[in-house]
């Protein structure tokens, strides 16, 4: 018997994946808030605090767990998005964003270069390699995606819950986070 009341929420889920396309920032630098420690988290005014992500960022962020499979199936997708890449130039296409939403979600998520094999260029590789290496490789996009499935599928059912306030993205400063936690692998 087929449940159609999940059908709504696949869609809700899907529509707000596919918002991605429109992020016009993703979190780097956040250094100065608008909130402090005694104000809840509000999308509508974080969208202001420069270096912090966008609104529709942290939406697919509190997808949590709902949003995995979505966002893994958007690490193919090259389109470019209107967020500029700090400090690297160009902008981030869709998958670069998923990819960081899908850190912000599972903490132990691994690296792109224990994912897919890159040419080295500097000694610690970097975020600015792998969106360089990635931009016009179809390819590494695609193993990308299929090797995220793979890690996903042999741990998912060993991510764990736990609450916190950290952002995990790159060097975000602690604010009241929007999901209130994220996964971590069973130790």
């Amino acid at each position: 018997m087929i449940n159609f009341s999940s059908f709504p929420q696949t869609r809700n889920i899907k529509r707000q994946v596919d918002s991605l396309l429109y992020v016009e920032e993703v979190p780097y630098a956040c250094e100065v808030l608008i909130i402090d420690e005694t104000q809840k988290f509000n999308p509508d005014t974080f969208i202001y605090n420069i270096g912090c992500g966008d609104r529709l960022f942290w939406e697919a962020v509190k997808l949590k767990k709902d949003g995995i499979i979505t966002l893994i199936n958007k690490l193919d997708d090259p389109r470019k998005t209107p967020a500029v890449i700090p400090y690297c130039g160009n902008r981030y296409s869709v998958s670069d964003i998923a990819f960081t939403v899908l850190g912000e979600i599972i903490k132990d998520l691994p690296r792109y270069d224990d994912l897919v094999e890159f040419e080295p260029v500097y000694p610690d590789q970097g975020w600015c390699t792998y969106l360089r290496q990635l931009a016009n490789d179809d390819d590494k996009r695609k193993a990308l995606k299929k090797n995220m499935k793979k890690w996903y599928r042999q741990n998912k059912s060993k991510l764990i819950w736990f609450e916190s306030n950290d952002c995990l993205t790159f060097d975000i400063c602690s604010f009241y986070h929007p999901n209130g936690g994220h996964f971590e692998l069973q130790k």
